[in-house]
């Protein structure tokens, strides 16, 4: 992997497709972002849980990231629901903006 620092993670159009170190300070966001992306690997590449490798440098972080993760899903699933009886339902697996925005 060719290791470039990047100033600022732009989550909606990083590559689902490679690996990536994201590295930071704390308080800048690395948790939220990896749970945008999480979220983004689960609705744009059919993926499941089980299929996501995220590695963190302690319990407590991992339980948090874990924590976010599933409430994320949790907020999803209540945003969805509200959906299911529209006519025009959006198209998650497109990256619908509306669903962004929402999140």
């Amino acid at each position: 992997m060719n290791a470039q620092p990047l100033l600022a993670l732009d989550w909606q159009r990083f590559s689902l497709m490679q690996s990536a170190l994201i590295e930071a300070s704390a308080g800048t966001g690395k948790t939220h972002t990896l749970v945008l992306l999480v979220l983004r690997a689960l609705l744009e590449q059919d993926l499941r849980l089980n299929d996501i490798l995220l590695c963190t440098f302690t319990v407590a972080a991992t339980a948090e990231l874990s924590a976010r993760v599933q409430a994320r899903i949790n907020q999803l699933a209540a945003w969805h629901a509200q959906f299911l009886v529209r006519p025009d339902p959006p198209d998650l697996a497109q990256g619908d903006g509306e669903l962004w925005s929402y999140l």
